[in-house]
């Protein structure tokens, strides 16, 4: 995650997976932060990344990059 404008965090899960609302990063406004999760993908092979920014009434932005650096089979 880079370049956020403001406090937040990241959610990761399966594709249409029920939310957690547990966060997988947490940051603050002008932080560079590496983070690794294990997120289980979705029946369609697919993963799905929430950001809940700070942003209220204001617009703000962040950045993710995302790597697959492994995975198991079920």
């Amino acid at each position: 995650m880079t370049e956020p404008t403001i406090l937040g965090c990241f959610m990761a899960r399966g594709y249409r997976a029920p939310r957690t609302f547990t966060s997988n990063l947490n940051f603050g406004g002008g932080q560079t932060i590496a983070n690794m999760a294990y997120v289980p993908i979705g029946a369609d092979g697919k993963i799905e990344i929430q950001s809940i920014l700070a942003s209220v009434p204001r617009i703000e932005t962040s950045q993710v990059i995302v790597d697959v650096f492994g995975y198991t089979l079920a």
